[in-house]
Order: structure tokens, then sequence, then C-alpha cells
């Protein structure tokens, strides 16, 4: 009986074909960069095992306008303004790959494990990066819900309306006096 292998190994999105629904509603070239994003991954974890220190910062990282590059797409389309799913997908994945690589280079520096400290130290920043990654989204979902209902909109028109009021009480405050003016001018001319 074989065994293959193959049935074991897990399988990454780009593999099973189950794509995030921001891709997948995405443009053609979204859903190019988002591959070229997950075959860049692979390679750069590749190089980081077999090269290690060796690596300078862009080596060992997913550059944007390289990736736009590789997909034939403007530098200016690949920013958080306009790709901020991908863009904060890239980052989530930058910051794996710089920590595998901190940890590639602490192993080949000689150090044998992290201690007690530091281990409660890198606890602590990622807990403070999932708080900020948590806020970030609640952000988004409330910016996106404000936008909806059109609140931006609506204090504009307060204070606009607010202004109308002011400009609409001194012409009247003008009006009452150019009255009482007339009424002085008739009473002498009566007189």
């Amino acid at each position: 009986m074989d065994i293959d292998l193959s049935q074991f190994e897990k399988k990454n999105n780009s593999q099973t074909g189950s794509l995030p629904k921001w891709v997948s509603e995405g443009s053609d070239k979204l859903q190019a960069l988002y591959y070229e994003t997950c075959n860049q991954r692979k390679l750069i974890s590749e190089r980081i095992r077999s090269e290690g220190d060796r690596l300078s910062i862009n080596d060992r990282r997913i550059v944007l306008s390289r990736l736009a590059l590789q997909c034939n797409v403007d530098r200016s389309y690949v920013t958080a303004r306009r790709l901020p799913e991908l863009v904060r997908f890239i980052n989530d994945i930058n910051d794996e790959l710089e920590t595998a690589w901190s940890r590639r280079a602490k192993r080949n520096s000689g150090v044998k494990s992290l201690s007690r400290k530091e281990l409660e130290a890198e606890v602590a920043s990622l807990r403070k990066s999932n708080e900020r990654l948590i806020k970030d989204g609640l952000k988004r979902d409330l910016e996106k819900a404000i936008s909806a209902l059109g609140l931006e909109n609506r204090v504009e028109l307060v204070a606009e309306v607010d202004n109308l009021k002011k400009q609409l009480q001194e012409k009247n405050e003008t009006i009452s006096n150019l009255r009482s003016e007339i009424r002085r001018s008739s009473i002498k001319a009566v007189s």
C-alpha cells in the first residue's frame, strides 16, 4: 500500500481556491496582486530558511513597489487608500516574515532559547498588536456605518442651517432698522 505524503500537507488559500471575500469580489488586478503576494511570501520564507542572516531588510519582506512591478500595475495603485485590505494583508505577512527572520537570526547567533522575560515581552508586544488590529477593524467598521448613514453630511447641514439662521437674523435686524428710518423720515416729512 503506497502512502502519498501530499494527503497530509496543509494547503494554503491559493491552492484550495477559497479566497478571502475581498479578493474574490475584487478586480482581476487585485486577484493577481493577491496571488503574487502569496508567491512572494513562499519565496521569501524559503530564502529566510536557506540564506537567513545574509538577507537585507528589503529581501526579507514584501515590498509594495516590487509587487506592483511584478503584476504590471502602477505603484500608486497599491496603496492603503486604494487597496486597504491587501496592504493590511501584506503588512501582516511582513510581520510574520520579520518574526521568522529574527528567530532564524537568533538561532544562528548561538542563542539557544528565549528567556522568560523575552517571551513575556514578545507576548505583550503581540497582545498590543492584536489590540491595534481589533481597534483598526472596529474603527473601519464604524466609519463604514457612519458613511452609510450619511452622518457626515448631517453635521455639515446642521452647521449650514445655523449659519443661515444667523444670516436671517441679521437681515431681519436690517429690515427693522430700515422700517424705523422710513417711519422717522415720513414723520419728518409730515411735520
